[in-house]
C-alpha cells in the first residue's frame, strides 16, 4: 500500500470574493498554514472493491456515518465518468471535529492519488 501525510491546516482567514455567474460560486480568498506536525496516515491501494477502515492511534477501529473518502470516490466518478476501487487505511492523529481540516485534507490525499 502507498503511504500518505495528510496534514492537519489552520485557516487564517477566509474573504468572500465576487461572485462568478459562469460556475455560480464566488470566488474566494484564503490564507492558512499546514501543520506538519499533526497529520493523519493514508495508506491507499488499487482493489478490485472498495473497502474503507478508519484506526486512532492506538489501532482502535474507529467508524463515521459521513465518510468524506466515499463521497471524493462518488464525486470523482460522477466527473470522469468511470469506477474505481481502492482499499484505503486511515490512522487518525488529527482529532475529528477540530476544525484543523482533517476531512478535506484526506479527501485531497485521495483526488491527489
Amino acid at each position: 500500500m502507498n503511504h500518505y501525510r495528510s496534514y492537519a491546516k489552520v485557516n487564517f482567514y477566509l474573504k468572500i470574493k465576487e461572485y462568478c455567474p459562469k460556475v455560480k460560486k464566488h470566488k474566494l480568498e484564503s490564507k492558512l498554514v499546514l501543520v506538519k506536525d499533526l497529520y493523519d496516515d493514508l495508506y491507499l491501494e488499487k482493489w478490485n472493491q472498495t473497502k474503507i477502515k478508519y484506526f486512532d492511534q492506538n489501532n482502535n477501529s474507529l467508524t463515521f456515518s459521513d465518510d468524506i473518502l466515499v463521497r471524493t470516490k462518488k464525486f470523482l466518478e460522477d466527473k470522469l465518468n468511470q469506477t474505481f476501487e481502492f482499499k484505503a487505511k486511515v490512522i487518525k492523529r488529527i482529532p475529528t471535529l477540530s476544525g484543523l481540516g482533517s476531512a478535506p485534507s484526506n479527501a485531497a490525499v485521495l483526488i491527489n492519488w
